[in-house]
């Protein structure tokens, strides 16, 4: 009788342990060249299970890119796609950029509808502070202030915080 070449599972095993299912798909990761990709049927036969949990493909995607700099980006109803730096990068620019900013308006919004007066003194303190972040956040992700950044930043060194918000008080 041969013996499988994936181990055990533990049904035992306690929370903090990363389980076989995770390290056999962050292997994969790790050994994948750039521009190559993997389906999740691939990924499940790995495993010797129907299909991949989320949870488990996430927490492989997230040891793999943190312990071995293997970057990965999904390709929808495909399976996941190991990327270079410089797709990294874009993707970090581009489609990061506007879910952030659509989170920071819809919080903006909900904070906005929240009956001002009826809070306690230090609730109006975290009203504002959310209010304001939420703002200067999807202040900063406009394209147009983006441009302005990324003129600063070809000057020659990243702008601090505070010289960001001076360059943008400049019409």
């Amino acid at each position: 009788m041969e013996e499988s070449a994936t181990p055990e599972v533990n049904p035992q095993r306690s929370i903090p342990e990363r389980s076989v299912e995770t390290q056999i798909i962050v292997d994969l990761i790790a050994g994948m060249e750039v521009g190559h990709t993997i389906s999740y049927e691939e990924l499940a036969k790995a495993i010797n299970e129907k299909e991949v949990k989320a949870g488990t493909l996430h927490s492989a995607r997230n040891i793999a890119e943190r312990d071995h700099k293997a970057f990965t980006a999904c390709v929808r109803g495909v399976g996941i796609k190991r990327i270079n730096d410089e797709q990294v990068v874009e993707h970090e620019h581009t489609d990061r950029r506007r879910r952030i900013s659509r989170q920071a308006r819809v919080s903006a919004k909900r904070i906005g509808r929240v009956d001002y007066d009826a809070l306690t003194d230090h609730g109006k303190v975290k009203h504002q502070t959310a209010a304001t972040t939420a703002a200067m956040v999807t202040m900063t992700l406009r394209p147009k202030q983006q441009e302005k950044i990324k003129k600063l930043v070809s000057e020659g060194k990243p702008p601090s915080l505070a010289e960001v918000c001076e360059h943008f008080a400049k019409k």
